[in-house]
Parts: C-alpha cells; structure tokens; sequence
C-alpha cells in the first residue's frame, strides 16, 4: 500500500495490483514530470461510485489504469455472489459523462 500512489520504476518480476478507492469528488489526476504532462479525469461518483486503480509496473509491461465504474473489476461471480452485481432493466439506458483533460507546462 505504501507504493499505491507512486508510479514506481520498471521491475523485473513484479506482479499487477489493483487498488480500490472510494472517492470524495470524482477526480483523479497523474503527472509526468519528466515529460512535463498531466492527465485529469472527472466524473459522478454518483453514477460510478467505484475507482480503480490498475498497476503494472512490470520491465516491459508497464502500464497504470485509472478507472471510474460502477462496480470494482473483480468479476462478475465475485460481485453476484456479494450482492453487488448491477444491472439494467430490459430496455432501461444510462448515461456517464467522464471528461479528461491532457495538459502540459
């Protein structure tokens, strides 16, 4: 957990992590100094009340997800079997806005 926020160096080994938060405003943000960008999102916790963040901070398989949703991505028979599996009526819709925003200084 003391790396969860760190985007750490490529490892050899190194296994994909998952981080589950439970956020206050629906925004989450990751910085690049080095290259001197930014990367935010913005969205309703409303509509997806479940952040994940995915790591793999792997030599030659480094990447990091940042994922507002609705559920956490544990699989479906995990979430079934919680009571926390959503769904949506037959003809029923819904709409997400998520916005993100690229910057650089």
């Amino acid at each position: 957990l003391n790396d969860a926020l760190k985007m750490e160096k490529p490892q050899a080994g190194y296994e994909e992590q998952c981080f589950f938060y439970d956020m206050a405003e629906g925004v989450a943000s990751v910085y690049n100094p080095d290259i001197n960008v930014g990367l935010s999102i913005n969205y309703d916790t409303k509509e997806l009340p479940c952040f994940t963040e995915w790591k793999m901070m792997g030599k030659g398989q480094y990447a990091l997800g940042l994922e507002p949703g609705n559920c956490t991505p544990e699989g479906r028979n995990v979430l079934r079997e919680r009571g926390e599996l959503v769904f949506l009526a037959p003809g029923e819709e819904k709409t997400q806005t998520i916005t993100f925003k690229l910057s650089s200084k």
